[in-house]
This record gives structure tokens, sequence and C-alpha cells, in this order.
């Protein structure tokens, strides 16, 4: 391994440590669900159980959180203790692979721009601002970029049933990448090699065979309980998913929610609704998810709350299903526009409280220089996978596939984190592409001069 990219990996640690001693004692309290994977890990420790339940309660099954998270925390939990410092300090290391594992990746792919990628990486700061948090959303960076070096090398079958057995994990660790292994599948079947179509059906089969039997346990746990083969938030973040984009008139939606629970008729309901931009079915619907979702609150019982949380999400997903059949094209517009850009370039790595502080030309500049990252990103992905080169179009799968997947739901700048080294891979190249096009424009140029 080089020195250079040694030091690169320093640097990502250096900045992350810098980033827990900027967020902490605070730690970005607001975002509750750090607490949340805490507590799962501690009990994995302490009951060895998947529960938020204390140790002397009954338990409790978990209908919101996936376990991979909390399973990468217990380790840490068991022996150094897993407060913020201890989670920060172990996610900065992880982090330094991380621009290891880029830096490997690319060498396959474009050796001479492998060091170029990873200083890249390394110095991209929302990865480094989530590294210091306890959020899934690093841990499944990290898990990513691993499951791409692996299947970029899944030739043999031990080496497919290893990067199957990591791309399923990817999904314990954040359910949103399910069905990923079907687009690295499709990477591999669409790659230009030297074996046959034949001959790569196998490692194929075992990277799905792979990815579907990490999933077997907890999908028995969650059958068990809920009946269901994977508990989630799907139907919360569908709902949030169609209104996001529309504004907020923050006093006008209060007033709405209040005659809502008010029990008003669906003709007073109505106008009001008109009053927030809504239409009648909007109305209607938003009235009786806040009906749905104020009941759901008013349960104290944890048991309880486990299973009406289901049957919120599931209530709160037919009610956003017939919201987007009934205005598909404004659902869709939004997806491209809005909940695109709040994806890809609504980052600022700084703390909420400082955020809030920031004028909006700052704002403005960091948007459109994401947005530039995300342009160049993804005609460097479109120029991989023209290649056809097996590296190439993993890239362009992970960067497609988190936001084509993205955008039905609601969207957070944090959701896209995983994709994020493969954006920085593809805008590299594309940059590089560009460059040399430039390049050898000018030199044609010259030639030509010359010759006249």
């Amino acid at each position: 391994m080089p020195r250079r990219v040694l030091l690169l990996a320093l640097v990502a640690v250096a900045l992350t440590m810098a980033y827990a001693a900027y967020l902490q004692p605070g730690w970005e309290s607001y975002r509750d669900d750090q607490r949340q994977y805490i507590q799962l890990a501690q009990r994995l420790v302490e009951r060895g159980e998947f529960t938020r339940a204390p140790v002397g309660e009954a338990f409790v099954p978990e209908p919101l959180r996936t376990p991979g998270y909390p399973l990468l925390l217990a380790p840490l939990c068991a022996t150094v203790g897993c407060g913020h410092w201890q989670i920060a300090i172990a996610q900065a290391i992880a982090f330094g692979l991380v621009v290891v594992l880029v830096y490997l990746f690319v060498r396959r792919l474009a050796p001479d721009l492998a060091f170029a990628a990873a200083a890249a990486c390394a110095f991209y700061l929302p990865i480094a601002y989530y590294a210091a948090l306890a959020l899934s959303d690093f841990a499944a960076t990290a898990v990513m970029v691993l499951a791409m070096v692996l299947v970029a090398r899944a030739r043999s079958l031990p080496a497919a049933l290893g990067a199957g057995a990591v791309l399923g994990f990817v999904t314990l660790v954040r359910p949103q990448f399910a069905l990923f292994p079907l687009a690295a599948a499709a990477a591999i079947l669409l790659a230009r090699e030297d074996r046959s179509a034949r001959e790569r059906v196998r490692p194929v089969l075992a990277i799905l065979a792979a990815a579907a039997l990490v999933l077997v346990p907890f999908s028995a746990y969650s059958f068990t309980f809920f009946g269901a083969p994977f508990s989630s938030s799907s139907g919360w973040v569908l709902w949030n998913g169609y209104f996001q984009g529309r504004g907020s008139d923050a006093q006008g939606i209060a007033a709405f929610r209040d005659r809502a629970l008010g029990g008003a008729a669906d003709a007073e309901v109505v106008a009001s609704g008109a009053g927030v931009g809504l239409d009648p079915v909007e109305s209607v619907q938003a009235a009786g998810a806040f009906r749905e979702i104020a009941a759901f609150e008013a349960i104290t019982d944890r048991r309880a709350q486990a299973y009406a949380w289901l049957d919120l999400d599931r209530s709160l997903a037919r009610r956003a299903t017939t919201l987007i059949a009934h205005d598909p094209i404004g659902w869709a517009e939004r997806g491209i526009t809005f909940r695109s850009i709040e994806l890809w370039a609504g980052e600022i790595p700084m703390r909420v409280d400082d955020f809030h502080l920031l004028p909006a030309l700052p704002r403005l500049v960091s948007m459109a220089v994401q947005l530039v990252l995300f342009v160049a990103g993804v005609a460097g992905a479109v120029l991989l996978a023209l290649r056809r080169d097996r590296g190439g179009l993993l890239v362009a799968a992970v960067i497609l596939y988190t936001w084509f997947e993205s955008i039905v739901f609601v969207t957070e700048p944090r959701y896209s984190l995983p994709a994020r080294p493969a954006l920085v891979i593809a805008a590299v190249y594309a940059v590089a592409a560009y460059a040399s096009s430039r390049l050898g424009y000018q030199k044609a140029r010259a030639a030509r001069k010359v010759a006249a």
C-alpha cells in the first residue's frame, strides 16, 4: 500500500475526530435514531435479544430499526462501551479504511485515477461528519464500499458468496438497499469480460443466494412477531415523500391539523385544506393521517406501541398510494426536482444550530457546488457504464439505484451517503475524461495549425 494512501487514511481519521470535537457534547441530539441504535446495541449485549426494552422488563419486538448497525455497535458496547466518543473513534478508523478500499477499487478500474479518487473521498466532509455520529448512514457507506470491492473481484464461488453476504448485510444496515443485489448481479452479467455469460451466472446466483440467506434470521424475527418479512417505516417515508416540496405554511398546517383532530366534517376539512394548497382528495387523506398519528402518539404501553406502529405505517402507505395515483405527474415531478436536489445537494455538514444561523448565500453556493458534483458524477457513471467494465457498471449501479429508489420516498441528504464514494469516483473519472478530451482537442488543433 503506497504511503501517500495511508496518509490519506489518516486525514480521514483526523477529519472525523475534528467533527467529533465540534459536535460534542450535544452530538446532534435531535436525531433520536442515534439513541435508538445505541439502545438496541446495548440490549443485544445485555439481553442477547433485539429489543429496546431494558433488562428486567418484558421483551418488546423492534418494529422500526433493522439489526445491522446495532450488530456493528454491540462489540463496542461489550468492550470499551458505546458512548458517542467510542463510536466516533471506531468510525473514524473505519473511514480511514474506506479511503483505502476506494483506492483498491479504483486501482483496478482506472489505475491513474486511484489516488485522486481516494483523496477526493478522504476530503469529502459529509462522510466525516456522519462518521462522527451514531447513525446507520456511515456504517452503510463503509459496508457498501466493501461490497463494491468484493463484487468487483468475485469470480470464484467462495468470493461470490462472501460478496453476497456483505451485500445482504448492507440491507440489514439500511433496508433501502434490499433490491440492490439484483443491480449488482446485472452489473456482472452486463460486463464485457473474457468469460462467457454462462460462466458468470454461477457467481451471480451465489451472490443472490448469500445476500438472501443473510436476511433470513431477521425475516424470521419479523414474521414471528409482526407477520411480515421486513418491518420498516416505508409507509411513513412514502407518505411524507408525497408532500415533500409542496411548501410549508406552518401556521396553516397547524390549523388544518387542529380542525381534523377536532372532528371537523369533510366539508370543513376540505375548505381548511384548500387554504394550505391541498385539493379535496389530499385534504381528506391528510386529515385521516393526522387522526391516526395522534391516536398512535397517545399509546403509552411499549408493546402496544410496537404493533400500533406497523398498523400506522401500513395505513400511511395505503394513503400515500392513493394520493400518488391521484396525482402521479406532480409526485414524479417533485421527485425528479425537489426530492432529488434535497437528496444530492442539500447537505451542509455542520451543527444544526449553526446551520440555522447560516446566511442564504453560503447555502446557495453549497447547493450549487453539490449539484455540480452530482452532474459530474452522473456523467462519469454513464461513461463508466459505457465501458462495460464490471467495476464501472457497479459504480453506475450504486449511484442510479440510490437515486431512483430514494426519490420514491421522502429524501434527506444522508440517505444518499452510501452512494457518495461511488459518486466521487464517477466525478473524478468524468473530470479526467473531460481533461483528456480537451488535451486531445488542443493537440489536434495545434497539429492542424502546423500543417497549414
